[in-house]
């Protein structure tokens, strides 16, 4: 990573580890479904390698901590926090955290704990997507509790906007004001699953037009680095 990248506050976004349902591939929305021992494990793995002093995700740089409020959302949480040693940072770290529904799993309605082809064959028996097969990111889910995908982006949108808000005075700073102790902070965390993916619609759509934030980084459940992006800075 580059002097400048180093100084750049940065987005993380770790989507929370396996569920019973996620893993035999059923859409759980607010269904309240804890890890699976597996899930657990990978994210412990992920968080040895990524996150902790000096690593990737220092605790110590992370302004605001973001985090759905379903179960497994947070417990993935409190196995980030189990690998902050000094009580000093672990308390620090824990007052940035912030539970919102904001970042909340996609709303599915009448689809919660259905599998793809069981929703479409449903949908296919109300009489919709004769021509084409269902795809939540463009027709959205029905029933009460159900989101259309502007719905989504709209609640993400004001997240940003928060984000942005936090960041941007790090952002606007130049090389010498950010020497000393804010040297390096700003970073953001956010823990979630789904909804993940359309924050970083969301995300890419806002910096196509101005350059608001400067990295961000997407770490799968299994431990994986998803994506990583970094705009154009000359």
């Amino acid at each position: 990573m580059s002097a400048k990248d180093a100084k750049t506050p940065r987005v993380f976004l770790i989507r929370h580890g396996e569920t019973e349902w996620s893993q035999n591939g059923r859409y759980t929305g607010i269904t309240d479904l804890p890890l699976l021992e597996l899930g657990q494990e990978r994210i412990r793995q992920t968080a040895s390698v990524v996150f902790g002093f000096n690593r990737l995700i220092d605790p110590r740089n992370i302004v605001a901590t973001f985090a759905s409020p379903r179960r497994r959302a947070q417990h993935t949480l409190e196995l980030l926090i189990e690998r902050i040693t000094d009580e000093e940072t672990r308390e620090v770290f824990e007052s940035t955290v912030q539970t919102t529904e904001q970042i909340a799993e996609f709303g599915y309605g009448d689809y919660e704990g259905l599998k793809t082809h069981e929703i479409r064959a449903l949908r296919h028996q109300r009489g919709l997507d004769r021509d084409t097969p269902w795809d939540i990111g463009r027709d959205g889910t029905e029933g009460p509790g159900g989101e259309l995908p502007d719905q989504v982006a709209k609640r993400l949108d004001q997240l940003i906007d928060q984000i942005v808000s936090l960041q941007g005075e790090v952002l606007r700073s130049n090389a010498n004001v950010l020497d000393g102790d804010t040297k390096g902070k700003g970073d953001i965390l956010i823990v979630a699953r789904k909804c993940i993916y359309y924050f970083d619609i969301c995300l890419f759509d806002r910096c196509l037009t101005s350059i608001e934030m400067a990295i961000f980084f997407a770490f799968s459940s299994k431990g994986g680095l998803d994506c990583q992006w970094t705009p154009n800075w000359s």
